[in-house]
């Protein structure tokens, strides 16, 4: 049930963004800078115009972890917002879509045995540019030879905790209802089924540190250093 309820929110805001995409095609979050104001445009599974972030933290990964946060930090470099990270139990899940460009990621936390890391401000771009060289990762409507309809899902990018390291991973959900019996001749959704496949970027090492202060989840840059708030 929470799978399917995650599905019917998921499809509104991709439809959401989709009506925003207007004459140029891209759906993104108003305010983020074109792949094309960039050197060189962020390339996506399926060689796709945009993507989507969110959680994937299983619980055996999880399993040595006292506590993880991240930050995934939309166009402000000046600020982080720490967000929790935990398994849910149901399964990776997108929480933004419509992204066309990758934002730096960072990630604290504690193990059990007291030990803490840090991985700060990852650039994700030249990591996702070499991977999608040699890796080819088709969405649903390309394997299956067709346009993309309501209920197929872009790429999901999301990350783990696992000891001392993150692991970067791919998901790419599969609707496993047939997209012409999605909906019901009134236009209601029909239950779906899905399956997820998950395909390993990479490990990366996080930094050891000490005396991360976990309850204040809000830092803000300023005099050439982190203020907590």
């Amino acid at each position: 049930m929470k799978r399917w309820m995650h599905a019917l929110g998921l499809l509104a805001l991709v439809g959401g963004l989709w009506g925003c995409a207007g004459s140029s095609g891209v759906a993104r979050v108003d305010g983020a800078p074109n792949a094309s104001e960039r050197q060189e445009p962020d390339v996506f599974p399926g060689g796709w115009r945009d993507y989507c972030w969110g959680l994937g933290q299983t619980r055996e990964n999880f399993a040595n972890v006292a506590i993880a946060q991240f930050d995934y930090s939309l166009y402000v470099s000046t600020q982080r917002n720490w967000m929790s990270d935990v398994p849910d139990g149901t399964g990776p899940s997108a929480t933004m879509c419509g992204l066309n460009v990758y934002h730096p990621l960072s990630v604290r936390w504690k193990l059990k045995d007291g030990r803490e890391f840090m991985l700060d401000k990852l650039d994700l771009r030249p990591i996702m540019r070499e991977y999608l060289k040699t890796h080819r990762i088709e969405l649903q409507w390309q394997r299956e030879g067709r346009k993309r309809e309501r209920g197929d899902y872009e790429a999901t990018l999301v990350h783990q905790v696992k000891d001392d390291s993150v692991l970067i991973e791919w998901v790419v959900t599969i609707n496993n209802t047939p997209y012409n019996q999605r909906f019901a001749s009134s236009g209601a959704a029909n239950r779906w089924t899905f399956s997820d496949e998950r395909y390993p970027v990479t490990t990366l090492k996080g930094t050891p540190t000490s005396g991360i202060e976990f309850d204040k989840r809000w830092e803000f840059f300023r005099n050439g250093q982190w203020i907590k708030e």
